[in-house]
């Protein structure tokens, strides 16, 4: 989804609907965020949130953004990971245990 993300705030500055990249990115946030929009994902709402992190990102010294940045990526492989277990585990492909998850 971040993909489409990044093709939406490109497809904004390449085609003048935005006069910056930093209006692009808002331009997507507001998208993302719009109840009518065409094509919803459930994901979109988190990749507004992330894009959100990044914008406020943006006046952080280099030397503390690895720190951050490395905080940032922990969270969202953490995230992606039970998400990726608990879709497994709905659709069969593994049971969920006390023990953990067991492929079928």
């Amino acid at each position: 989804m971040s993909g489409l993300a990044v093709a939406r705030i490109l497809q904004s500055v390449v085609v003048g609907q935005a006069r910056s990249p930093a209006e692009a990115v808002a331009q997507c946030i507001a998208a993302l965020r719009e109840p009518g929009r065409a094509q919803p994902n459930r994901l979109d709402g988190t990749v507004a949130d992330a894009l959100v992190q990044v914008v406020a990102l943006k006046e952080t010294p280099l030397a503390e953004l690895a720190a951050v940045t490395k905080k940032l990526s922990i969270g969202a492989i953490a995230k992606s990971t039970i998400e990726s277990g608990i879709n497994n585990t709905k659709h069969g492909h593994f049971l969920l245990t006390s023990g953990g998850l067991i492929q079928r």
